[in-house]
């Protein structure tokens, strides 16, 4: 991960990682008895970990300050209600006026740099599924609800919850992972967060950079 800076606002943002963990590569084995004779009938269930995907959440806090370039603060306004989004991009971005909805090409075009397979079941598209979001604002545009690829990350109890996770591009090769905060919200492992977000790793190598930038509204 790299550290970026707050959209529309001049001044610094920093990340502070926690623990990561993993679950299992592979499905645990399970034996049974075949005996002479028999017909058995069998149902058989396994979960293995994600080739593709990393998820991140937390929460976010931060101000409005009025600094020299040395850091020394003539004044500074705290940030009271998290409302904004968290975005996430494998490329450095300065100018975000051309910033879009991610189309057919854009992520066609990211799967092949990602080397994920077009039929995999955990790819993209089959990912970021739905165009179910809420309305929300990048600098001065404006994407109405419903009108961009999206996906829920899962909240307490394996279900879709306000987490709400939206592909955007700048250009045809840079697309940007944004979550919409949903501030003290209980995330997938009951805990209260202010974001869940779902991006995807070059699976030739198992890992990718990402840049990081919040906008507060």
């Amino acid at each position: 991960m790299l550290i970026a800076t707050v959209l529309g606002a001049p001044g610094n943002s920093t990340i502070t990682e926690g623990a990561s963990e993993k679950g299992p590569s592979n499905p645990t084995e399970d034996t049974t008895t075949a005996e002479a004779g028999n017909i058995t009938h069998l149902d058989i269930d396994w979960t293995r970990r994600t080739e593709v995907w990393q998820g991140f959440y937390g929460n976010v806090s931060g101000s409005i300050s009025l600094q020299t370039g040395g850091g020394d603060v003539f004044y500074e306004w705290n940030a009271t209600t998290m409302q904004g989004e968290v975005l996430a991009t494998r490329d450095s971005i300065t100018d975000w006026s051309a910033i879009n909805c991610t189309n057919s090409t854009h992520w066609e075009t990211e799967e092949s740099a990602l080397s994920i397979s077009t039929t995999s079941v955990e790819g993209i598209n089959e990912t970021y599924d739905t165009t179910t979001h809420a309305e929300f604002s990048i600098g001065s545009k404006t994407f109405d609800a419903n009108t961009c690829r999206a996906v829920r990350p899962f909240v307490t109890g394996g279900v879709e919850g306000a987490f709400y996770n939206i592909m955007l591009n700048t250009d045809v090769d840079t697309t940007v992972y944004t979550a919409i905060l949903a501030e003290d919200t209980a995330g997938f492992d009951s805990a209260e967060v202010d974001f869940e977000l779902l991006v995807p790793v070059n699976t030739a190598t198992g890992q990718s950079t990402y840049y990081f930038y919040v906008e507060i509204a």
